[in-house]
């Protein structure tokens, strides 16, 4: 329909079909699509709370809130904002279109990952399993899916740091952490935020490391150690999420030094 792009079903590979229905053509082959989710799976092995799952059997998001089709398509330089079944949650299409970058949007539910795609201002559903059709995006969203929205990372990582500043507003990062901590034993609201802003700062940091630049000799240097430093809470996840001083003395200089960077501005 439309003459857009779309691919059969082959077995259980609707993530790799979502994939290349995003791209308009058959960019990732079974070959490299299997050799994502061992990528994918290799990097969950030193943590214990994911012991002998894998990406294979079945989908999931591990505590980075990444999963399969989102590492992949940061293979292509695309970022993705997740926005998963809640039951009750309503969403408008406001909020699903806000910082979309491009003409298509990832939509899944239990068992299943399509898209939909925009073309002359009209949404069209692109299923593997059920083909192309014209839809209604205000009929998907009061149903029980959840999305996957490619962002404008520009828009994205400063739309976020604005809101952990207003989430800390009045407030210093060591306070804050002790509070969320007690009351709900997690990062609060600024854990989804934060592991955004990561994700986007190593996509950058990667883009160095591929063109042979020096970090430690560019002022990305800074930014790297943040970096490493959120990947050692994480590397022992499962001690340092219990612990409220752990997250003081790991993610607390991380949300004050993101605190003094600029706010979102609206470009052109």
């Amino acid at each position: 329909m439309d003459g857009i792009f779309y691919e059969r079903q082959i077995g259980g590979l609707c993530r790799m079909h979502a994939c290349n229905a995003y791209f308009g053509r058959s960019e990732i082959s079974q070959e490299v699509f299997a050799k994502y989710k061992k990528e994918f799976d290799d990097q969950l092995k030193n943590y214990k709370c994911y012991n002998g799952m894998s990406c294979d059997s079945w989908d999931f998001s591990y505590f980075c809130r990444e999963n399969l089709v989102s590492y992949i398509m940061k293979k292509y330089g695309v970022h993705c904002r997740i926005h998963w079944i809640q039951p009750g949650h309503r969403l408008t299409v406001e909020t699903l279109l806000k910082n979309l970058k491009g003409d298509f949007i990832f939509v899944f539910n239990q068992g299943h990952i399509f898209g939909l795609k925009r073309v002359n201002d009209q949404w069209y559903k692109v299923d593997s399993l059920s083909g192309v059709s014209r839809v209604i995006v205000n009929a998907f969203i009061n149903e029980k899916h959840g999305f996957m929205i490619p962002v404008n990372p520009y828009r994205e990582f400063y739309s976020n740091i604005s809101k952990i500043k207003i989430e800390l507003k009045n407030t210093d990062a060591s306070s804050y952490l002790r509070r969320v901590h007690n009351e709900s034993k997690d990062l609060g609201k600024v854990d989804v935020l934060l592991s955004s802003i990561m994700s986007l700062l190593k996509v950058q940091g990667e883009f160095f490391a591929s063109k042979g630049v020096d970090i430690s000799k560019t002022r990305f240097a800074g930014v790297q150690n943040k970096i490493l430093q959120y990947d050692r809470f994480n590397d022992d996840f499962e001690k340092n999420y219990l612990s409220v001083e752990k997250k003081i003395e790991m993610i607390g200089p991380i949300l004050k030094w993101l605190c003094t960077l600029g706010s979102f501005i609206e470009v052109c």
